[in-house]
């Protein structure tokens, strides 16, 4: 849906360079333009004053997929935004009253119980109907020099990787929101000065979660990414070269599985991906791997207990 490099070293735009991309998708500095040399080539530079604004971009409906290259400056002490679609904090849909985003992507910052040690730790999250799908990593994010992170979410699970490793997942089941706006922000969190006046568009009053650091290669796909797609993107920007430098083999479709019973026992067979189960589809429930989740077909004694299937992708 949209990738950009910003390896411009004049002016105050960064061009999207994904295929088809729209006139009204490239991302528009706000503040001091700073390019430098950064991971990928070229980068920007962002001083806490400074972010970068996309009016419009394609949306996502399934799943959605993001990753982007960042060196924070390690004094840094609050929460981070990295790129999103939200205006205020991400919001679900709430009977259709609230300003809907559709994806976050940034540093939480957390007080450890010392009540004394902080870290800025790995976070992404998705709307889904009247929740958010949010998942926050346990360790911190490396600041003081260049580091990858990514997300992706399926319509099961959203997961977080850094420089190409998961860190962190969380389970969800529905759609993604269709977002009530339609920018994406870089490197600040964005709200109205005056909910009135749609022209007072800018960094949030209260929580700005300025990035201060350099950004770089930030790229959105309208699909999940595999950990295998994550860590193929991770070593490119690793070795310098950019995410269209990725050569792969077209993905094969989704598992499917099939449910059949005899008796008081139930066979599944599927033809590909992990097969786990769950009580529950209630935000927040489990999924559990099954007894030789790869070995299709697996059979189970019905004991009367509602019980969900799946099979994934690991």
């Amino acid at each position: 849906m949209g990738y950009w490099k910003l390896d411009e070293t004049t002016g105050t735009t960064g061009a999207n360079s994904a295929p088809g991309a729209a006139a009204n998708s490239v991302a528009v500095v706000n503040g001091a333009a700073t390019w430098a040399p950064a991971q990928i080539n070229g980068g920007i530079t962002l001083d806490g004053a400074t972010f970068l604004f996309v009016t419009n971009y394609p949306k996502a409906t399934k799943a959605i997929s993001g990753s982007a290259w960042v060196n924070i400056d390690p004094n840094t002490a609050s929460d981070v935004a990295i790129f999103r679609n939200a205006q205020g904090d991400l919001s679900p849909n709430a009977g259709g009253s609230a300003i809907v985003g559709q994806f976050e992507v940034g540093l939480t910052f957390v007080t450890l119980p010392d009540g004394v040690t902080t870290e800025l730790r790995p976070m992404a999250a998705v709307g889904i109907g009247p929740n958010i799908a949010r998942a926050t990593g346990s360790t911190a994010f490396p600041t003081g020099s260049w580091h990858q992170i990514a997300f992706s979410a399926d319509g099961a699970q959203v997961r977080v990787y850094v420089d190409g490793q998961l860190v962190t997942v969380t389970d969800y089941l529905a759609d993604i929101n269709p977002p009530s706006i339609q920018f994406i922000s870089m490197g600040e969190q964005l709200n109205l000065a005056d909910p009135a006046d749609p022209a007072s568009l800018g960094p949030d009053l209260n929580t700005p979660k300025a990035l201060v650091g350099s950004l770089d290669d930030v790229a959105l796909w309208n699909r999940a990414l595999t950990a295998q797609e994550v860590g193929l993107v991770y070593q490119a920007g690793a070795a310098h070269k950019e995410v269209t430098s990725v050569v792969e083999t077209p993905p094969v479709g989704n598992p499917q599985l099939t449910i059949s019973k005899v008796g008081n026992t139930i066979t599944i067979n599927f033809d590909g991906g992990k097969l786990q189960s769950t009580t529950s589809l209630l935000p927040g429930a489990s999924w559990t791997d099954v007894a030789n989740p790869t070995q299709s077909p697996y059979s189970e004694q019905m004991t009367g207990t509602l019980k969900f299937f799946r099979a994934i992708v690991p």
